[in-house]
């Protein structure tokens, strides 16, 4: 429940967030099998839930995957620097940061019970929704897999 309120709900107030959110049904409307409808549901995994990207020198979380959990944004945004500080810790002190390649993105396996050991870092939020609108359109290189 805290994850829908405190991640979904109150990120529909921010307009980026809000368009991002559309685009991702939009792209889920031009898509119609059920191979390329995995896909997506895997980019959405890793931008819509544990989204990070540069902001200035820092890492900053976007994903309510992220923002509802404060142990989660630690992990991320610190490299698992603050890992095994705590006797409850779940992370793996090692967190790989990956520049997104959208070939990987839509095949990579994730498990939503633990903290993500790899997360892709974009170079803004910008980025994320470009990627997002081109999907299954002509501006996409990939439409054939992804309608």
């Amino acid at each position: 429940m805290v994850h829908e309120l405190v991640g979904h709900t109150a990120m529909l107030a921010v307009p980026e967030w809000a368009e991002l959110n559309t685009l991702f049904g939009e792209a889920d409307m031009r898509t119609q099998s059920e191979a390329a409808i995995t896909r997506l549901g895997t980019v959405f995994w890793f931008i819509m839930e544990f989204g990070v990207c540069r902001e200035n020198d820092d890492i900053k979380a976007f994903g309510p995957g992220m923002l509802s959990s404060f142990g989660e944004i630690e992990h991320a945004c610190t490299a698992g620097a603050a890992c095994g500080r705590e006797d409850a810790c779940v992370c793996d002190p090692q967190i790989e940061y990956r520049t997104p390649d959208f070939e990987e993105i839509e095949t990579r396996p994730y498990d939503v019970t633990k903290y993500q050991p790899m997360l892709y870092l974009w170079d803004s939020f910008e980025q994320t929704s470009e990627f997002v609108k081109a999907w299954g359109t002509e501006a996409d290189s990939r439409r054939e897999l992804h309608q």
